[in-house]
């Protein structure tokens, strides 16, 4: 079984090929090339979202000693009577 290509010249074999090459070009310089940009973006989100984490890590591991803040305050508070 021949395929479409087969059935070609050599010359216009070459035509068909290039043609679909500078397709490809053409449809990469449209779709692709204009979010080149979108990376900085990507990156800047990234490195915020990491910033962020770290935030919430490190007030994670002061946990305990809040929690120990709160005992002591606690404890030195004066018992409000509840409303009748």
């Amino acid at each position: 079984m021949k395929t479409y290509l087969d059935n070609l010249r050599p010359q216009e074999n070459r035509l068909v090929v290039g043609v679909a090459v500078m397709a490809f070009v053409v449809l990469n310089f449209w779709f692709v090339v204009p979010h080149f940009s979108d990376w900085e973006r990507v990156g800047f989100r990234r490195q915020k979202a990491e910033e962020k984490l770290a935030l919430y890590r490190n007030e994670i591991a002061q946990l305990k000693s809040y929690n120990a803040q709160i005992k002591e305050l606690s404890s030195d508070a004066y018992q409000v009577p509840a409303e009748d």
